[in-house]
């Protein structure tokens, strides 16, 4: 096997076990065999079994929408964009429910899993941000606490993924495309208005 396929067996066979026993119950050895390398070649690769959780939990993060791709695809119009921005968060969430689910349980007791877990919503409210900065200058709306509004954006659309992370009986009752149309058309109206925030 080539360094490229070795690195991604290994992930594979840790994401796996992770998913089913947890960080705290999972060794080193069992992600070894699992993948059918030594635990030498894993550490050559990983370093440590932190370290490897971590890579985990952050390539299957709903910060894995943003990339260049995903820009391209941002037109400027709000309602699109918010729309485009809903529909990715959710589908790449849902896809990953589990990886999200073992790093909500795991962050609490792992203080530098939880550094990295806290760089994916900020990533999110950051690009968001700054790409409803870039609308307000062309005159699409006025200047307003853009950084709020969108850590505010993302936090509806986490309490939908939380549910189903923790209490998957307790799914909310509602198809999801109009859940997204209405959270969209909630903060279009919100940042479109004439109110200006509170200082």
């Amino acid at each position: 096997m080539g360094k490229k396929e070795t690195r991604e067996r290994i992930f594979q066979a840790a994401l796996a076990i992770f998913s089913k026993k947890g960080y705290s119950a999972t060794t080193t050895r069992e992600i070894a065999a699992h993948a059918g390398v030594t635990e030498v070649t894993l550490f050559r690769h990983f370093g440590t079994k932190e370290y490897l959780f971590q890579e985990a939990i952050l390539r299957f993060s709903p910060a894995s929408i943003l990339t260049d791709e995903l820009d391209e695809k941002l037109t400027g119009d709000l309602h699109h964009d918010l729309k485009l921005l809903a529909k990715r968060y959710l589908t790449n969430a849902m896809e990953n429910v589990e990886q999200i689910r073992i790093g909500v349980m795991e962050a609490p007791r792992n203080p530098e899993l939880a550094r990295a877990v806290c760089q994916i919503p900020i990533r999110l409210t950051s690009h968001l941000a700054a790409h409803l900065e870039e609308i307000s200058k062309k005159g699409e709306m006025p200047e307003q606490n853009f950084k709020l509004k969108a850590q505010m954006f993302y936090n509806v659309l986490f309490q939908n993924v939380f549910s189903a992370c923790t209490v998957p009986a307790i799914r909310f009752d509602f198809d999801e495309e109009e859940f997204i149309e209405t959270l969209v058309s909630l903060f279009v109206n919100g940042l479109t208005g004439t109110e200006k925030d509170e200082v």
